[in-house]
């Protein structure tokens, strides 16, 4: 397989999309910390579910989380 049809696979991986999205929408790509797998679902889904708040990606920034009784629980990491 040829590098060039490596690339084109690897760019169509969840996490990918979700990289391109956040730079269209942002103007820069997201704030991981750490490493992550190449196309990790997982965070590709935290990834569109920021964009879709409005507020970029930053893994290190605190999260709330709303519970099903209406409650909130805050996280830091």
């Amino acid at each position: 397989m040829k590098y060039k049809e490596i690339e084109k696979i690897l760019s169509n991986t969840p996490l990918a999309v979700a990289i391109r999205l956040h730079e269209d929408t942002f103007g820069y790509p997201p704030e991981f910390g750490g490493k992550t797998r190449i196309g990790d679902p997982i965070l590709a889904e935290e990834v569109h579910k920021s964009i879709a708040k409005g507020e970029p990606f930053i893994v290190d920034a605190p999260q709330f989380i709303e519970h099903e009784d209406g409650s909130f629980t805050l996280t830091a990491y």
